[in-house]
């Protein structure tokens, strides 16, 4: 458990420990069977680009959720007032809603104190006193960079976050907890080109030192050097394709939804229970979940519930270990908990707004044998390369389905040969697993699914690609030519 001493470096103090004494007192005095609170004050800095717009704006939120157990099942209820009058009635809500919800045969409780493996983390101090002023000047870094190469922002986001919580339940359960993590990413193109070469850099750190602005415009740059001269083919049929860290982490959204325990005790996924042990994926493959990685800026010893977390073995060796489960689905199921409740979503209201629910930390994408990118490369008669994909939450995850739009590049006799837009691709996650047959050395943390993903090598992947009608690729390359000679000005400028 973090010492007290750790967690209060900010923001944990007597109006937070008041308030959640308060809840654990009173909640079963207005008819609460059980009660757990959680209270969380967050921070975060952020600076928006957009159409060459930029905002910065600080944002400081503090509450207090409650699951109220009665009539065995658990109610939710929350607040964002700390005064007695609110916090009895965010109590009386949740205990409402446990009564509303009806009996629950599978409810036997709320976590029951556990303990758990100490986990060694140090807050970056510099990151909660991160100012509007010092995001503009940081932005500013990378722009120059950008500049030079007369590289335009689409889109960029710089944000610093700082969370301080305490979880606590009438069971004796007590978690106190700080994580701090810095961000920033810029989508850019290169606009006297039709259509523009796109290409994009995210970073995500514990640790200022990590991240340098410079390096991350450089490469911002890099990516969209790399996407020049884009070409539309027409190709049909099925062949290999090499996904890039960034193509694994948005993919991998549809497989984190197929293993969290509410999809699978549904039925909804291709993974189910019973083929626990069943090799579901290529031998070399192995997929975890874990918080604790080094890498994950919001490491925890527990998760949402008080529950103490671990390196969780998902796929291992092709073989299906575990699934993604919280306390509830762990004594249903009558198991171990992996400790994967989570919250979140869109922003720090989220973290107290929502319930904890299943859901995963940070992914970890591993191969029983890792190779250079390149010798995958050069092992490729003819494939694509797949920087990114788009509209995987259009996907089945019931069924795993997918079909994606997505930009790369033809491989061609071992060798990268050009940029291609207009692709698409299509399969099933557990098709998609068992093709995989090789896995990079290489690797980067995302952020479509966080985690820390290489590149992976599919067979047999249905790939389609068709070029512009003759009217439409005649404009393009009318457009282009003015654009050079400096007759018209790009309309993406």
């Amino acid at each position: 458990m973090a010492s007290r001493k750790q967690a209060s470096c900010r923001g944990i103090n007597m109006e937070f420990e008041k308030a959640v004494k308060y809840v654990l007192e009173k909640g079963e005095k207005l008819g609460a069977e059980q009660i757990e609170v959680c209270a969380l004050r967050g921070k975060v800095t952020f600076l928006l680009v957009e159409k060459n717009k930029v905002n910065t704006a600080a944002e400081v939120i503090s509450g207090i959720s409650v699951r109220a157990v009665a009539n065995k099942n658990w109610g939710f209820s929350y607040t964002l007032d700390f005064s007695e009058d609110a916090l009895d009635q965010t109590i009386k809500s949740a205990i409402s809603a446990a009564k509303a919800k009806g009996e629950d045969k599978y409810f036997e409780s709320l976590p029951e104190p556990m303990k758990a493996e100490p986990l060694e983390k140090k807050i970056d101090e510099r990151i909660i006193d991160y100012t509007p002023a010092q995001m503009i000047e940081f932005y500013d870094r990378v722009k120059r960079v950008l500049d030079e190469k007369k590289i335009t922002v689409f889109f960029g986001m710089t944000a610093s976050m700082y969370f301080n919580s305490i979880i606590a339940n009438s069971l004796g359960l007590e978690h106190y907890d700080d994580v701090a993590g810095f961000g920033s990413m810029f989508y850019a193109g290169y606009v006297r080109e039709i259509p523009p070469a796109l290409g994009f850099a995210y970073k995500f750190v514990a640790n200022l030192d990590e991240i340098i602005p410079e390096e991350l415009g450089r490469e911002v740059v890099k990516e969209v050097e790399r996407a020049k001269g884009s070409k539309s083919i027409k190709y049909e049929g099925k062949t290999t394709i090499i996904l890039e860290p960034t193509a694994v982490s948005n993919l991998m959204w549809i497989f984190v939804k197929e293993i969290l325990a509410d999809s699978v005790d549904r039925g909804a996924t291709p993974f189910t229970r019973d083929r626990i042990g069943e090799k579901v994926a290529s031998n070399i493959l192995s997929i975890y979940d874990n918080v604790r990685s080094p890498k994950n800026p919001f490491a925890s010893e527990r998760d949402w519930e008080g529950v103490p977390t671990r390196r969780t073995a998902v796929i291992e060796k092709g073989e299906l270990k575990s699934f993604l489960v919280d306390y509830y689905y762990a004594r249903k199921w009558r198991i171990e908990p992996t400790g994967n409740a989570v919250k979140g979503g869109q922003g720090p209201l989220d973290y107290i707004s929502r319930p904890p629910s299943p859901g995963s930390f940070f992914l970890e994408v591993r191969g029983e044998r890792e190779e250079p990118l390149d010798s995958i490369i050069a092992d490729v008669k003819e494939g694509f390369l797949v920087r990114e994909v788009m509209g995987v939450h259009m996907s089945d995850f019931s069924s795993g389905k997918f079909s994606v739009p997505a930009f790369g590049w033809y491989i061609k006799g071992g060798e990268v040969k050009y940029p291609v837009r207009n692709l698409m691709f299509s399969g099933t996650m557990p098709q998609l697993l068992k093709n995989t047959y090789a896995v990079s050395k290489e690797k980067k943390v995302e952020a479509g699914i966080i985690g820390e993903f290489p590149y992976i090598a599919v067979r047999d992947i249905l790939v389609s690609a068709s070029p512009p009608a003759l009217k439409e690729k005649l404009g393009l390359s009318i457009l282009n030519l003015l654009i050079k000679l400096g007759v018209v000005k790009s309309p993406l400028a």
